[in-house]
C-alpha cells in the first residue's frame, strides 16, 4: 500500500465516495457475487489459473459489462 493513497476521513466522506463509485460503471461495488462473491471468484481463478479479467467480467451485470468507456 502507497502510504500516499491514505488519509484520514470521516463516515460521511466515506460514504459520499462510496456512492460516487457505486453508480460508474463496471465499478467493483455493481458486481453481483457481492464483494465476498467476487473476492472468492478472484481467488479461485488465480489458484485455479483461470483468466483474471474473465472472473472479474462474470461478476458483471449486462449493463456493467456491456456500456463502452468513455474515454
Amino acid at each position: 500500500m502507497n502510504p500516499a493513497h491514505c488519509r484520514a476521513g470521516t463516515a460521511a466522506t466515506n460514504r459520499a465516495e462510496y456512492q460516487a463509485r457505486a453508480g460508474t460503471p463496471g465499478s467493483p461495488l455493481n458486481d453481483i457475487r457481492g464483494a465476498r462473491g467476487r473476492a472468492e471468484a478472484l481467488r479461485a481463478a488465480a489458484r485455479s489459473g483461470v483468466d483474471l479479467d474473465a472472473a472479474i467480467d462474470a461478476g458483471l451485470s449486462p449493463l456493467d459489462r456491456d456500456q463502452p468507456e468513455l474515454w
